[in-house]
């Protein structure tokens, strides 16, 4: 509750004052951030860690914000001023900035993260669809929640056995956050419900847990082309994933990049350790690559292998950390299997059948 009140107070204070916004949050300390729906993410800190000594708390305010896109220059010294005068006569005030400071609670997240988390998490993909028991790619994001889209029988199961594996491992979940794709949604009342999780803890994830659209090669058979999307991220997707993009689609399907869901992770995860404090968080995502994709973040590991993390359907990793992941990536490195390496070899060949389509039906 001070916590909340806190936040409010200083909300209005920078909104009175006139500071710059950009995406979901306004950025206070290093670590340390208000979410504000009509605001989106800075791009640098503005205003620095609190430094506490045995007499008093002091803030530097000899630094300039610059708006690289707009080219606005301004200086925050008066406001900064005026912010660190109302923290410096509040000592409630005070002491919650610098605890949280402190302790990095909140915020935008640092990746990689080798600093503890403030939550824990358990990833866990959802059952298969009906779409996939019929070897069919869907990722446009306005179909996900279609009926087609929902738990097989085969999928149920395969949730089911998820709830029982997290129930034999003495698993207490404070939360249950999902993707809004009908597969998770379903999942995510079958784990509710099997681990007595109230309806209020049960949070759907509206925008930041959508699966990579392929564009163009989406509804194309799901095998085939998911081998070629495999093969095209070993080799062009680099390591921050900024290259291995499919065609576009004139259907409104994006054609996106690793990259694009990696900014998508960075606002989920940074939310939850906003919103969430000790808790312990099951993920649900509706595809293999977007859990696998923030396992790599977590840990730093280069996005053109996020494929050998890839999630099973059904498939649940407990705890998930910087440490776990590591351990998990050298796990499945010394015995890489001749799966995973026949899966890209043929999306090797795969991929240059469907560019070369791509190519016939531009022409």
């Amino acid at each position: 509750m001070r916590r909340d009140i806190f936040l409010q107070s200083l909300f209005l204070i920078l909104h009175q004052y006139s500071f710059y916004y950009y995406h979901d949050l306004i950025i206070l300390t290093e670590g340390f951030y208000v979410n504000h729906p009509s605001t989106i993410i800075t791009r640098q800190k503005i205003i620095p860690p609190i430094k506490q000594s045995s007499k008093h708390l002091s803030l530097d305010f000899d630094v300039n914000y610059q708006d690289k896109e707009t080219c606005h220059n301004k200086t925050l010294s008066s406001r900064r001023f005026f912010l660190g005068k109302s923290i410096l006569f509040s000592p409630s005030l005070a002491l919650l900035f610098s605890q949280s400071a402190a302790h990095g609670q909140g915020g935008l997240i640092k990746f990689p993260c080798t600093r503890p988390l403030g939550n824990t998490y358990h990833f866990i993909r959802a059952g298969q669809t009906l779409l996939e028991a019929e070897d069919i790619l869907s990722t446009n994001p306005l179909f996900v929640t279609n009926r087609e889209a929902a738990l097989s029988p085969k999928g149920v199961k395969q949730v089911e056995q998820a709830a029982t594996f997290l129930k034999s491992n003495n698993i207490f979940l404070t939360s249950i956050r999902f993707a809004i794709g009908a597969n998770s949604a379903e999942s995510a009342d079958i784990i509710g419900r099997e681990l007595n999780v109230g309806r209020s803890n049960i949070v759907p994830e509206y925008n930041y847990l959508e699966p990579r659209a392929v564009g163009e090669w989406d509804k194309e058979d799901l095998e085939r082309t998911q081998a070629a999307v495999w093969a095209m991220d070993v080799l062009e997707a680099g390591e921050t994933g900024r290259e291995g993009q499919p065609p576009p689609n004139e259907d409104g399907t994006p054609n996106e990049i690793l990259a694009d869901v990696a900014v998508r992770l960075v606002q989920l995860l940074s939310v939850m350790e906003t919103q969430y404090s000790g808790d312990t968080v099951l993920v649900i995502g509706c595809d293999g690559t977007t859990l696998a994709l923030m396992s790599c973040m977590i840990s730093g590991i280069p996005f053109n292998r996020v494929h050998e993390l890839e999630f099973l359907p059904g498939e649940v990793r407990l705890d998930v950390n910087y440490e776990s992941t590591l351990i998990l990536l050298k796990e499945r490195q010394a015995s890489l299997s001749e799966d995973y390496k026949i899966i890209i070899e043929k999306g090797k060949t795969e991929l240059k059948r469907l560019r070369s389509s791509s190519s016939n039906t531009e022409n």
